[in-house]
């Protein structure tokens, strides 16, 4: 089993992964236009695939207690220039948890697989290439009279073969 390379990055890259909108830097003629798009460094991650990266995602808190992504989607975003680039857009603002805007094509090179109860996911039928991991574990806990949103985006990077499973563990240590 081949063994993943885990990398943090900061809370710019749970925006450009989880959901947000092509950075100006990155977007030639404005969000959501087909120019500009480099679809072809893409375009080994669309090919179909025998690898599979099998994950856990979980934070335990200090007081002991576990909270997994179950629930929320986690994202498999292939590595390319263009993620890179945005990232790169990202860190350079000034509030690291501005939403950036990404090319409307981004998206269907984007797949998603829903974390299980016991904090479990798996994407299949991956092509070898370099992806970026990235789940959501958030909880919500009582703060007097109000209800706060607690946790954070767990990231980690893997690398598929040709077939077999690359296993990924996020854990707090993943966190942005």
């Amino acid at each position: 089993m081949a063994r993943p390379r885990l990398t943090g990055v900061s809370a710019a890259l749970a925006l450009l992964l989880a959901g947000c909108a092509v950075p100006d830097a990155v977007q030639d003629t404005g969000p959501g236009t087909k120019a500009g798009f480099p679809a072809a460094e893409f375009a080994w991650s669309a090919q179909p695939g025998t690898a599979s990266v099998d994950g856990t995602a979980s934070i335990r808190t200090p007081e002991g207690d576990l909270h997994t992504c179950a629930g929320h989607d986690v994202v498999l975003s292939p590595r390319t220039d263009y993620t890179l680039a945005l990232l790169t857009a990202s860190r350079a603002r000034e509030d690291p948890w501005q939403p950036v805007e990404w090319h409307s094509e981004y998206e269907r090179f984007r797949r998603k697989a829903r974390c299980k109860g016991a904090g479990t996911f798996r994407f299949v039928s991956l092509p070898p290439g370099r992806w970026f991991v990235l789940a959501p574990v958030f909880w919500e806990t009582s703060a007097g009279r109000y209800n706060v949103y607690q946790g954070a985006y767990l990231h980690g990077e893997v690398e598929t073969g040709t077939g077999g499973t690359t296993r990924v563990i996020l854990t707090a240590a993943n966190r942005f």
